[in-house]
């Protein structure tokens, strides 16, 4: 169940987001209701919608190997990242992962290095019914 929920970008409170994360960068868009009335935070997503984009992104990885510890560095783009889950495909070589990166390192495509010396991963998307536009 594992690889599954992370090959499809299931994150979880927890180890992928916690209250601190911005809903957009955890790929929370989904379940924003913008017609709400106040509430906490709102300012914040309301200038990250219409103003301006958010830093970070939560990303699905993929690669083969060996799969990493949760908070292994993401190397590339400007600045590291990091692993929030991860799990190997029982039988497999397949390893599917999410993790954190900064905006310029989300798109689909984008080849990360995942821990020094560690595999190559390539970023397949965002979470699950994220947008696939970046905030």
């Amino acid at each position: 169940m594992e690889p599954e929920r992370l090959r499809i970008g299931l994150g979880r409170f927890g180890p992928d987001w916690d209250e601190g994360t911005n809903p957009l960068e955890a790929g929370l868009d989904r379940t924003l209701d913008y017609r709400k009335g106040c509430y906490v935070g709102q300012e914040v997503v309301a200038k990250a919608t219409y103003i301006g984009q958010v830093s970070r992104r939560l990303v699905r990885l993929a690669w083969r190997g060996a799969a990493v510890a949760p908070g292994t560095a993401i190397l590339g783009g400007r600045l590291p990242g990091r692993i929030t889950s991860c799990a190997a495909v029982p039988g497999s070589d397949e390893v599917f992962a999410l993790g954190v990166v900064r905006r310029d390192s989300a798109a689909a495509g984008t080849p990360l290095q995942v821990g020094e010396g560690g595999p190559q991963a390539l970023v397949t998307g965002y979470p699950y019914r994220s947008a696939e536009k970046p905030v």
